[in-house]
């Protein structure tokens, strides 16, 4: 069903769903895949999306429905409008026209410190979680956050937890070593896969706390188990501060974007 054609997202007291069209599997346009915000416009009930780089996302057509709250985290999938006049540049970045496909909330959460664990490992480490990931399919910074795209086995109806372990014990200059955890809450094959449902999802961590203070750049070497692998998965970047110069370590979902926006 196609929604309203109004100057920003207009929201609906409905639940989420995902948007579905035959124009989303159409190949002659360009859909982009990003992470960001849901923003209020002041003084109103009205909302927009701030893509995590800085753009201004401005919905002129919906495909479904949304659900909006103000600074919820969202992934979402869209395409830049055909219209010259909605494509701008002004002091606070670029603005869009955009038509709007999908949209989903995703988890936002602080890193843990491997020194907060150590203080009751016993417990901590128990809570924080060690069960392997079905794999990684999607891992790359975007403004403040490391978004990490997974996959685990699920058979119960339990909830599965991520965490990222910031290692601060052993400390290296201009470098530092993260764990991407998963708690699985015994919910975790025994040797075979078989009953067990393959869920993909996604997670957002802040990340900008970890640059010291000075500097615009960090390396960061990710650390993860997977189910049936003997060692522990590893893949290292280089988060940059600036805006737009960072690059995707796993690729995911991450698809063509003009300049300017990732």
């Amino acid at each position: 069903m196609k929604g309203n054609a109004g100057y920003i997202l207009r929201c609906l007291a409905i639940a989420w769903v995902s948007f579905a069209c035959s124009k989303y599997d159409s190949p002659e346009n360009v859909h982009i895949t990003a992470y960001g915000s849901v923003i209020r416009h002041a003084g109103t009930d009205d909302y927009y999306l701030r893509q995590d780089d800085g753009a201004t996302l401005f919905v002129k057509d919906l495909w479904g429905y949304v659900q909006c709250v103000d600074g919820l985290r969202v992934k979402f999938i869209y395409e830049i409008m055909d219209n010259p006049a909605g494509t701008r540049t002004t002091a606070n970045g670029e603005i869009y026209d955009v038509t709007l496909y999908y949209i989903s909330p995703v988890p936002e959460r602080d890193t843990v410190a491997l020194s907060f664990i150590m203080e009751d490992e016993e417990h901590r480490q128990d809570s924080i979680g060690n069960d392997p990931l079905a794999g990684i399919t999607g891992l790359f910074f975007s403004g403040d956050y490391v978004n990490v795209e997974y996959a685990y086995w699920r058979k119960g109806e339990g909830p599965h937890n991520m965490n990222l372990v910031v290692d601060d014990v052993n400390v290296k200059e201009g470098e530092v070593t993260v764990e991407i955890r998963h708690n699985a809450a015994g919910d975790v094959p025994e040797g075979s896969t078989t009953g067990f449902e393959r869920i993909e999802s996604e997670v957002s961590f802040y990340i900008r706390s970890l640059v010291p203070a000075g500097k615009n750049s960090l390396r960061i070497r990710f650390v993860w188990k997977e189910y049936g692998k003997s060692r522990p998965m590893e893949r290292t970047g280089e988060y940059k501060v600036a805006p737009g110069t960072n690059k995707p370590i796993i690729v995911g979902s991450v698809k063509s974007n003009p300049p300017g926006i990732f």
